[in-house]
């Protein structure tokens, strides 16, 4: 039907129209910021999962070479003790040896070097000096003399430290040195960001990146304005489908209309028939 008021009727569509435009656009930003805060969350729960993945991996890995270290220098350590073990006890038993040759000594009162054919009364000096000196045979202790006993003996009762005379002793000390400033093992308890080595991390970092700047927001967003008013023309036509259908809704009302007067007017004949036999 053809408006009679097409200025009103164009502003209350168009009104319609942009109560539908409001609620589409919350509801599409509502839609946007859900999905978007998901996919948000769901990668920032994937950079936490690499994150606490990658310093379990270090932390591991920090206690196995923590682990190796410990026993790589609690088996040098051991070889260390062994030997000064070792240097103390031959020295105590070189001086029970000593004292004991110094006891020989004082009592042969020998105060120099002597050879064993020194102790045959018609020996000459000379002679006996130059076997000592080119003799290939091992002598007693006690051939040494007191002077020379006596002097070795207060050497080995005054120290105090016997690493010094231990052959291979610094290099196990070395060794133990290195592997406790391990440069892996620094490097790693070092380690402020454990991420940068993570393969994915880069590319998890730009897929947040692109999230975080997907817009929410349409307030820009317009949809189309009715900018054609309807109007009424100038002469207006019927449709004739519409004229037919008029013209049948009448005729039935009318017919009904006639049935129920017809009937009506059978119904009072009947009552007067039926009064008149009645009375005779």
């Amino acid at each position: 039907m053809p408006s009679a008021e097409p200025e009103a009727a164009a502003a209350f569509i168009q009104a319609l129209i942009e109560n539908a435009h409001e609620k589409s656009i919350a509801a599409f930003s509502n839609d946007v910021s859900r999905v978007k805060n998901t996919r948000v969350s769901n990668v920032k729960e994937k950079l936490n999962a690499l994150s606490v993945a990658a310093r379990q991996s270090r932390e591991a890995r920090i206690k196995r070479i923590e682990e190796r270290n410990r026993q790589a220098i609690a088996t040098l350590q051991l070889q260390i003790d062994l030997k000064l073990s070792k240097a103390r006890q031959d020295r105590e038993d070189r001086i029970v040896r000593v004292q004991e040759a110094l006891k020989t000594a004082r009592q042969l009162d020998l105060t120099g070097p002597v050879h064993w054919d020194d102790l045959r009364p018609l020996r000459e000096s000379s002679q006996v000096i130059n076997e000592v000196r080119n003799g290939e045979e091992e002598l007693p202790d006690y051939f040494r003399g007191t002077r020379l006993l006596e002097a070795e003996l207060a050497r080995l009762q005054e120290r105090e430290i016997d690493k010094p005379f231990i052959d291979g002793l610094t290099e196990l000390e070395n060794q133990i040195a290195e592997i406790r400033s391990d440069p892996e093992l620094a490097a790693l308890k070092a380690r402020a960001d454990d991420m940068i080595y993570v393969e994915e991390y880069d590319d998890l970092q730009r897929q947040l990146s692109d999230l975080l700047k997907q817009p929410t927001e349409f307030s820009n967003a317009r949809m189309a304005v009715v900018t054609q008013p309807a109007q009424v023309p100038a002469n207006p036509t019927r449709s004739p489908l519409v004229i037919f259908v008029l013209g049948l809704f009448l005729s039935a009302i009318f017919a009904l209309f006639v049935a129920m007067i017809s009937m009506a007017l059978r119904s009072s004949e009947s009552r007067q028939a039926d009064g008149a036999i009645a009375e005779s």
